[in-house]
C-alpha cells in the first residue's frame, strides 16, 4: 500500500516481507526522484525510521521516502522545486525534506513574548502546546515532543545552543553509488529537522 503526504510517500508492504521490502529500497535508489528513504529494516543505505520519529511499532510503514528537491525555482520565482510523480509545475507541495519546506516562520505576540525579539534558536510545531500550557500554568500529563519556547518570553535567560548533526548513508547499486543525508539540530532533547537529500551518480 502506498501513501502520498506530498513530498513524503510511506510504503506498507503485506506481511513486512523483508525480500519485497529490500527490492523496493533497490528500486527506490535507482529512480531520479528519491531524496532520503527510510526503512523499518536496516538496509544499506538508508536511514532507520527513528531518525524521523517514525518507529511506531508495528502500525509503522515498511519504507518512507522523502521526495527529491532542487534550489530550482518554479514560475512564481520562489526556490525549492520537489521531483513529485504525475506532479505539476508550480502546482506546489509539502512534507519534504527540503529546507524550504523546513524552515518557516513563527510569531507569537502578547505579555508572555519579549516585544521585537527575533530568535535563530530552532524550534516547531510541537513546541506550540508545552509553551501554551507553560503561559496558562497548566502541567502536561506526559512528556510532550516539544518543549516550552522560553528564549522568546519575558525574563528568559540567554537562549540554549543547538547541536548540529548530519547523517550520512550510501550504497554502490547498478554500477553507480546512491547518497544521502539528514541534517538536524538539536536544543536539549528535542531534535529539529533541518534537510535532507539523496542522488544516484
Amino acid at each position: 500500500m502506498v501513501t502520498s503526504l506530498g513530498g513524503t510517500t510511506f510504503f506498507y508492504v503485506f506481511e513486512h516481507h523483508e525480500p519485497t521490502i529490500r527490492h523496493l529500497v533497490e528500486i527506490l535508489q535507482g529512480s531520479d526522484f528519491s531524496g532520503v528513504i527510510f526503512a523499518r529494516t536496516e538496509i544499506e543505505g538508508t536511514f532507520p525510521l527513528s531518525y524521523v520519529r517514525l518507529d511506531w511499532g508495528t502500525n509503522a510503514p515498511d519504507v518512507v521516502l522523502s521526495m527529491r528537491w532542487s534550489t530550482n525555482r518554479n514560475d512564481w520565482g520562489a526556490p525549492g522545486m520537489l521531483t513529485t510523480h504525475g506532479g505539476k509545475r508550480g502546482a506546489g507541495t509539502h512534507a519534504s525534506l527540503s529546507p524550504f519546506d523546513c524552515h518557516n516562520t513563527l510569531i507569537a505576540a502578547g505579555p508572555d513574548f519579549r516585544a521585537g525579539f527575533t530568535s535563530d534558536v530552532p524550534s516547531g510545531n510541537v513546541d506550540i502546546a508545552p509553551t501554551v500550557l507553560a503561559i496558562l500554568g497548566v502541567a502536561s500529563p506526559k512528556a510532550m515532543d516539544g518543549r516550552v519556547l522560553r528564549e522568546a518570553m519575558t525574563g528568559a535567560e540567554a537562549p540554549p545552543e543547538p547541536a548540529h548533526s548530519t547523517y550520512e548513508s550510501s550504497r554502490e547499486t547498478g554500477g553507480k553509488r546512491w547518497q544521502q543525508y539528514l541534517s538536524v539540530s538539536r536544543v536539549g532533547p528535542v531534535v529539529y529537522f533541518n534537510e535532507g537529500n539523496g542522488e544516484r551518480k
